[in-house]
């Protein structure tokens, strides 16, 4: 499958593992932070604001009810999070 414009596909060795990331180009993705049944977090520079940035790759966000409400309850409060070093 062709990698759509202006995104990058990024591959991480994690847990013997090989997983696979698609991004804006904006951001360079550079370490695997941690895996769950539903989703993968990377640390990644953003290259427009010049800083850190965690990128969240949902797998399956509507498989369930359940898991579509954990994952609006993840990103509701993550948007509300606001950090000194940020």
């Amino acid at each position: 499958m062709p990698t759509p414009k202006n995104f990058n596909i990024t591959e991480f060795k994690y847990n013997n593992q090989v997983l696979r990331a698609l991004s804006p180009e904006r951001y360079d993705p550079l370490t695997v932070l941690e895996t769950d049944t539903f989703s993968l977090t990377v640390k990644a520079w953003d290259n427009d604001n010049n800083k850190y940035v965690l990128l969240k790759k949902v797998f399956n966000p509507l498989s369930s009810a359940y898991d579509s409400k954990k994952i609006y309850r993840e990103i509701a409060l993550a948007s509300k999070v606001r950090h000194k070093n940020s």
